[in-house]
């Protein structure tokens, strides 16, 4: 602890902001992974042999003119964690449930502690919680954009529909996660995917989400039976290979890779087994995986439409009876909506006909996306006491110091006090009156008066609230929808009492620089 002011070590307060919008014209994020990291520090105990473990490793760690030496470590702090905490790490977790729409620069995540000697714990996780934020922020965020894209399409061709989830309800199960091998971290990608789209072949994350984000409880997660090129080829013909998987399952939903060799001759067979998928009472899935997208789907529709027969919908688009296309090779968000729909619609295919299925382009997250940060706010000073102050209204500011990371971009400003977060000024259209992140003090912070923050881990309650992964689906649906896509001009979510502490803490360190 030499390296910080005194009074640091007994408090301390950090906020994670995700500092950069999507892109210019959203600025809208989707709050994630914080329940999954609260469930990880909830269930880790620092023990004695992980402090022993942990000095053999940082005693030739550092680096110097001497040669290699011991690294400073907190080994006072986590010996002290194991002694009187029983390993649990003594910190308060705080944020927006997962799934909450909220705005570039505003704070998403709130971690303190006011544990004695615990401070530079909530710095200490830092790189342990940011990997599990922004990996699903950005996967989350870019699924929610993806989702309004699809719902900007469907009414335009159904205009007689006007309920969200009756809209939704025809494209759900349109864009499916096929990225199980093509994510560097996909169990976190995977969930973050399944916010927005309940179609995965990413069981691991679908497992997880069941298991430990939803109480067991099944929540929408689903794919189906297919073909893969390893299940075609070692037949005598590919056509003994269709023939066997629709016997297994062409009384249902069934998807068939068409192009182990040939995907035009083997869509051509498919197609041909129209009266057999009628008897059956199934529906056949062509799946292209070579070729050019565009020129493979409308292939495709076409030789299914001249053989399952078609009806039309709302606009005249023609639906194909039993059957449909799943493209899942070079697919991206813009092939998806600035070529392959358009191109559907234009040949008189509704968009329902094709599935969308993608890898790696779904799970592709990086920090920069987001540019999301981790800045301390508030510490404690040399006389900060807890109990006092919690024993006495107004102490706040004699024992806490404000503390601020200065940039000029207001995104990138970080916060010079604990907030409390109010999404309600948003669905009442209350920015004028107040606004939605508010400065707090200490004793706020204690008693948990912190808006819709929720407190995902607190080393002071053997349980706390979790936020249920159908909850995080629902509000990652409707909280979207009530905030603009940008953020208000002139930081109007951000208090003013906010703003000014940052104009006096700007000003404070300037005069406070050496001649």
């Amino acid at each position: 602890f030499n390296r910080i002011p005194k009074g640091m070590e007994n408090f301390q307060c950090s906020q994670l902001v995700h500092r950069k919008p999507f892109h210019e014209n959203e600025h809208r994020i989707i709050s994630a992974g914080l329940q999954i990291f609260a469930d990880v520090i909830e269930s880790t105990k620092i023990t004695q042999n992980d402090i022993a473990e942990a000095y053999e490793f940082y005693k030739d760690f550092r680096a110097s003119v001497g040669g290699l030496t011991e690294y400073p470590w907190p080994m006072q702090m986590f010996q002290q964690i194991v002694d009187e905490y029983d390993g649990r790490l003594p910190i308060v977790i705080t944020g927006l449930p997962d799934g909450f729409a909220h705005y570039v620069g505003e704070p998403s995540v709130q971690i303190w502690t006011d544990a004695p000697g615990m401070g530079e714990l909530v710095g200490w996780i830092e790189s342990e919680l940011l990997p599990y934020i922004w990996t699903t922020s950005v996967v989350a965020t870019r699924g929610r954009i993806r989702k309004d894209k699809f719902f900007k399409i469907y009414r335009e061709i159904y205009p007689s529909i006007t309920s969200d989830i009756d809209l939704q309800n025809i494209f759900l199960y349109k864009f499916h996660d096929f990225g199980r091998r093509g994510g560097a971290n996909s169990m976190l990608t995977g969930y973050a995917h399944l916010i927005n789209w309940p179609g995965t072949d990413t069981c691991d994350s679908a497992y997880y989400v069941k298991k430990y984000l939803n109480n067991n409880e099944h929540f929408g997660a689903c794919s189906i039976p297919a073909m893969a090129h390893r299940t075609v080829t070692p037949w005598v013909s590919e056509y003994e290979a269709y023939d066997n998987m629709i016997e297994l399952y062409g009384d249902d939903l069934v998807s068939i890779v068409a192009d182990s060799y040939d995907f035009y001759n083997g869509c051509d067979y498919l197609a041909s087994k129209a009266n057999l998928f009628k008897e059956k009472g199934g529906v056949l899935i062509v799946r292209p995986d070579s070729g050019d997208p565009l020129d493979c789907i409308i292939y495709a529709l076409n030789r299914l439409d001249e053989k399952f027969g078609s009806t039309t919908q709302d606009v005249g688009l023609k639906i194909i009876n039993g059957a449909a296309v799943i493209q899942g090779d070079g697919v991206s968000d813009e092939d998806i909506f600035e070529r392959l729909i358009p191109e559907i619609i234009a040949h008189g295919y509704c968009p329902s006909n094709v599935a969308f299925g993608m890898g790696q382009h779904n799970h592709k997250a990086l920090r920069s996306d987001l540019e999301t940060a981790y800045k301390t706010c508030c510490v404690g000073n040399d006389k900060f006491d807890r109990d006092l102050i919690l024993s006495n209204d107004n102490l706040d500011d004699d024992f806490t110091v404000p503390v601020m990371k200065g940039a000029n971009s207001a995104f990138k400003r970080s916060y010079p006090t604990p907030v409390a977060f109010d999404h309600l000024v948003t669905l009442d259209n209350r920015f004028a009156s107040k606004s939605r992140i508010q400065s707090i003090g200490y004793r706020q912070l204690n008693s948990n008066d912190i808006g819709i923050f929720h407190e995902y881990y607190n080393y002071k309650k053997e349980i706390t609230s979790r936020v249920k992964f159908s909850e995080t689906q629902k509000y990652a649906f409707e909280t979207w929808n009530s905030l603009d896509n940008q953020a208000p001009k002139n930081c109007g979510n951000i208090s003013q009492i906010i703003l000014r502490q940052q104009e006096r803490y700007m000003i404070t360190q300037i005069d406070n620089k050496p001649l």
